[in-house]
């Protein structure tokens, strides 16, 4: 796929869509993966995902605190993954 053609970046979440994520999590007790249990889960490397939620077609990560440390929201996650299943099996 060309530049041109990818699909356009999704904005970055305002205070309120933060807020809803908060509560999400709180609620839940959400599973947070780390980024080698997110490979093991999807098998693409660690160039792909980011260049795939650059363009908004991958979960972006939430913050762990300061730092660089990230994690992905298995429900999230677990969407993603049952998007592109069902995706591929309609192009079957």
């Amino acid at each position: 796929m060309s530049h041109q053609e990818r699909e356009p970046t999704k904005e970055i979440p305002g205070p309120e869509e933060e807020k809803e994520l908060r509560q999400k999590v709180c609620e839940s007790r959400e599973e947070i993966l780390r980024f080698k249990r997110l490979n093991a889960l999807t098998g693409i490397p660690r160039s792909t995902l980011y260049d795939l939620m650059r363009d908004g077609r991958f979960p972006r990560p939430i913050s762990l605190g300061g730092g660089r440390t990230v994690g992905w929201l298995s429900s999230e996650v677990d969407q993603w993954i049952a998007d592109q299943a069902e995706a591929s099996r309609r192009t079957a």
